[in-house]
């Protein structure tokens, strides 16, 4: 994989412009998620879209069922979309590989939380 540096903002523009997912909150996904998507259409990977169909979908069931237990995996293809809920919005933290060990998935959501949503972690701690 080829390594860039881009900053936050450039990431959420190119989720705008390259995916067409600006009416998602794109606050609510990890810089590293975002870093991932892009990774993903960089190397013409359509399951970069195949991604994007997913999330819109936990969106909208999240605006059709309130009380939803969404905390955990979404299957995606041959990925995993982890993500969290909190006060009823889906904060989406990492992609995962199937065949991926649980070590690196659980750094990565803890990195998530460490640069994105301090205060998902702080929850994690009360659970």
């Amino acid at each position: 994989m080829e390594k860039i540096s881009l900053t936050r903002k450039e990431l959420e523009n190119f989720a705008i412009h390259a995916l067409g997912i600006a009416k998602l909150a794109l606050r609510r996904m990890s810089t590293q998620f975002l870093a991932q998507l892009l990774q993903l259409k960089i190397n013409e990977d359509t399951r970069a879209f195949r991604m994007v169909d997913e999330i819109m979908h936990l969106e909208k069931m999240r605006q059709g069922i309130a009380d939803l237990t969404c905390d955990g995996l979404r299957k995606a293809s041959d990925e995993w979309i982890v993500f969290r809920c909190y006060n009823g919005n889906n904060y989406y933290l990492t992609l995962a590989d199937l065949d991926e060990g649980d070590h690196d998935i659980n750094q990565r959501v803890r990195d998530a939380y460490e640069f994105d949503f301090p205060f998902l972690q702080d929850m994690q701690r009360v659970n």
